[in-house]
């Protein structure tokens, strides 16, 4: 089982300005003047954090080193972002109103600090598991437990996190951050039914046309993880995610609807 702290650099540059994140309450990588998809967070979560690391020389400007490599990344991974990408240079100018008390943090090199912060609390959280001989592997800010130690887990994790912000920032309160817990192929495939798995496995090997798609709600600790299926072969979203790109709710348990 794998879990992960959402957004954990965007709270961070918040907390050294007294801010405690979460109590906004608003995603940190979806600008709400976009297309609300999962392709457009994907864009826009590349180009913060890459602006959070990006820092200007005597010949580029951070600004056009943020452009530059993001473009470069749309190259390599294309499927991955929005087949029309937006005005990346208004969009960072957005980025910068949306987060405006950490607005001068962007396209200054502020993410070699924020690295440095992140594997502090990844040390503290590896330290404790080991105390408490729970094997955990971390991968940057994520880590990988047996299934049944998910709940000490996120406890050590959230702690860790404290810990760290205690040295950043002063609050009257324990400041709290997003938790989530990663969910794989591999996991939905465990954890379904043969039927379910069967019907993977066929459309997998078949071309299906991208209209369709064939829906699986499998529970989590996060809510619901949606398996859809279609000409791409099948692929796993949150339930939001899903609504939010395909603006479809859902009634049903399983099935088969046109998108």
């Amino acid at each position: 089982m794998e879990c992960d702290y959402s957004g954990i650099h965007i709270h961070l540059l918040y907390a050294k300005e007294g801010i405690d994140y979460n109590i906004l309450q608003k995603d940190a990588y979806q600008l709400p003047s976009y297309p609300q998809d999962r392709k457009h967070r994907s864009l826009f979560k590349t180009l913060q954090l890459t602006a959070i690391n990006a820092k200007g020389d005597k010949k580029t400007k951070g600004k056009t080193k943020t452009l530059k490599s993001v473009w470069e990344d749309i190259r390599k991974d294309p499927r991955t972002y929005p087949k029309e990408i937006p005005n990346l240079n208004k969009a960072l100018e957005d980025f910068k109103e949306y987060h405006s008390p950490i607005a001068q943090y962007f396209n200054e090199g502020v993410g070699l600090e924020l690295m440095y912060l992140d594997s502090r609390i990844a040390e503290r959280v590896l330290t404790k598991m080991m105390s408490l001989n729970i094997p955990t592997l971390s991968v940057h800010d994520s880590f990988i437990v047996p299934q049944e130690s998910e709940s000490i887990l996120k406890e050590v994790m959230l702690q860790a996190y404290r810990s760290i912000l205690r040295e950043v920032a002063t609050f009257e309160y324990e400041p709290h951050i997003g938790i989530k817990t990663n969910i794989s192929d591999a996991d939905v495939l465990n954890n379904a039914d043969e039927d379910f798995r069967a019907r993977l496995e066929d459309y997998r090997s078949k071309s299906i046309i991208n209209t369709v798609a064939y829906v699986k709600l499998v529970g989590n600790t996060n809510g619901m993880v949606i398996v859809i299926i279609n000409d791409d072969g099948y692929g796993i979203m949150t339930r939001k995610d899903f609504i939010n790109q395909y603006n479809i709710s859902l009634d049903i348990r399983s099935g088969t609807i046109n998108i």
